[in-house]
């Protein structure tokens, strides 16, 4: 098996023009351009699920999606981590080719680096938000999960983040407008807007965690280790050798982030 290619230099924003793949490839050509990090869900067997991103190849319903990101990853230097458990993830060098695809660092870093961020539903995404909460954010979300499936949007939609917080994409949008949308909503001429957005995403937290967003320093992300000590317990952990390197990746985070408190 080729071995991660690994990252060292990526500290600042301007640090990402030189961000190299998984396989050591340069990433971006063009420092221009604004910078988004895509951290996305997976699909589980047997289970329905709420993610665009991987999906079964006969699904010709996400086609438009498909195309969709494709057309951001023109506009926009794109960096994806997808789920350490994505049975898909060999589909997405060919899918997607301007794609910068699971570079070795970690996504709560990342989420502090981005310009803005692309979101599925995860753990990865809510416990990066106090990195994220004040940048450009599109949500997305499949609409339909099926028949009988929980992770409908609909069903969801007061439950979760939703247009409230973010313009929120499904397989029927445009998602390029969507990201167009989520930087016109934090432009600068709109002070009031993005205030409110601010807020109700700052609310949002503090009804999943019990903490304002603000104090996250402040509580030495206690509320972070308690989820990666359960994420190690689970039994997917001792069946899966990529998703055991990603809690260890995301173990060294937390004591590296606690230590500069």
């Amino acid at each position: 098996m080729k071995k991660q290619f690994k990252n060292t230099d990526i500290q600042e924003r301007d640090d990402l023009k030189n961000i190299k793949d998984k396989d050591g490839k340069k990433c971006f050509n063009d420092d221009t351009k604004k910078y988004l990090l895509y951290i996305s869900s997976t699909s589980v067997v047997g289970e329905p699920c709420p993610t665009l991103l991987s999906h079964k190849a006969e699904e010709t319903e996400f086609k438009n999606f498909e195309e969709g990101l494709q057309k951001v990853t023109e506009e926009y230097n794109v960096i994806l981590r997808y789920h350490p458990n994505d049975s898909k993830k060999h589909l997405y060098k060919n899918l997607y080719p301007n794609l910068c695809i699971q570079p070795d660092v970690h996504w709560a870093e990342l989420s502090e680096l981005v310009d803005g961020v692309l979101i599925e539903p995860s753990g990865a995404t809510f416990a990066s938000m106090h990195n994220w909460y004040q940048k450009p954010t599109v949500l997305i979300f499949k609409k339909d999960g099926g028949k009988g499936a929980k992770p409908n949007y609909d069903s969801w939609e007061h439950k979760v983040l939703n247009k409230n917080h973010c313009p929120v994409n499904n397989e029927n949008d445009n998602l390029l407008e969507k990201v167009q949308q989520a930087f016109e909503d934090f432009n600068d001429n709109n002070e009031s807007g993005k205030n409110k957005i601010i807020k109700a995403r700052s609310d949002y937290f503090e009804k999943l965690f019990k903490f304002n967003i603000s104090d996250v320093k402040e509580h030495q992300y206690n509320e972070f280790y308690i989820i990666i000590d359960i994420m190690k317990k689970l039994e997917i952990s001792a069946k899966h050798k990529d998703y055991e390197i990603e809690i260890e990746h995301l173990e060294k985070l937390y004591k590296k982030m606690n230590s500069t408190n």
